[in-house]
């Protein structure tokens, strides 16, 4: 697992929005309810979930960014522990990628981050 999507510890992680999680395209798998704790530029972090998310596994991840914007990315899990699930951006809706853009824009110092 690469160090972006290193899973850590709950003491380490930042604010959390609510997600829901649609697996089953095309199926009756109603959403299930998650937390991430982690929104990167290229993945995020789930933890709190009754999903049954295979490594490899896809699905989309509907979520509120503490910006306010709602974004849908399809995901893959890549990695879990017991503080939570990793998952890497496999598509992100150009709207979805603007306002994932400027969530982190807004949360980055003159040092970076």
């Amino acid at each position: 697992m690469s160090a972006a999507f290193e899973i850590v510890s709950p003491s380490r992680r930042e604010p959390v929005t609510t997600a829901e999680i649609v697996t089953g395209a095309r199926t009756n798998h109603p959403p299930v309810e998650a937390v991430a704790v982690r929104v990167g530029r290229r993945g995020v972090i789930l933890a709190e979930t009754d999903a049954a998310l295979a490594l490899g596994a896809h699905a989309w991840v509907r979520m509120t960014l503490p910006t306010g914007g709602r974004i849908r990315p399809l995901v893959q899990v890549t990695g879990h522990n017991e503080h939570g699930i990793a998952c890497r951006f496999v598509h992100v809706f150009p709207n979805d990628r603007r306002l994932l853009d400027g969530y982190h824009d807004a949360r980055a110092t003159p040092q970076g981050y």
